[in-house]
């Protein structure tokens, strides 16, 4: 797998993996977010550092079991792993969104779009996303596994939501 870096100046012009796993590919996943972050185009990485913050904030706020006071299930280290792979596989212009973490200790992703649209997206620690949205009328909801990329179906709910 050869991934181009894009940035004023490159550090990599590209970097090879021929790393087949899905421990190689989450290596190769972890070493492009560093590389793009050492090159800081602040238009490129500031979105992505702001979601990442809060799901830190959030992962820390809600490790330990019931800590909503209702008996919520402590987020998972694996869960805020998966989460954080899906925010760095999402296409950029879909990180104006709300992050939380469900009472079963998932961390969840909303969107309010245009006409009243909503989207709500949890991440399993396994690499399930279980996604439902309202858009005008028309509902969707459905059951997906984060790969490298972004499933099909829920790219195609994100951009239902303009």
């Amino acid at each position: 797998m050869t991934t181009g870096i894009l940035g004023q100046e490159p550090i990599i012009s590209s970097y090879t993996s021929f790393g087949q796993s899905d421990e190689a590919k989450q290596l190769q996943h972890q070493v492009m977010w560093r590389v793009i972050r050492l090159q800081d185009p602040v238009e490129y990485v500031e979105p992505y550092r702001r979601v990442h913050r809060e799901m830190e904030e959030m992962f820390l706020e809600c490790l330990e079991h019931n800590w909503d006071g209702y008996g919520a299930k402590g987020v998972s280290f694996q869960s805020y792993e998966q989460a954080q792979r899906f925010i760095m596989a999402l296409p950029m212009q879909w990180l104006d969104l709300e992050v939380g973490v469900d009472p079963d200790g998932e961390f969840s992703f909303d969107w309010f779009g245009a006409r009243g649209a909503v989207l709500t997206i949890s991440v399993g620690s396994n690499g399930q996303l279980t996604y439902a949205g309202r858009f005008g009328l028309a509902r969707a909801h459905g059951l997906e596994f984060l790969s490298e990329d972004i499933p099909k179906e829920v790219l195609r709910c994100l951009s239902r939501l303009t």
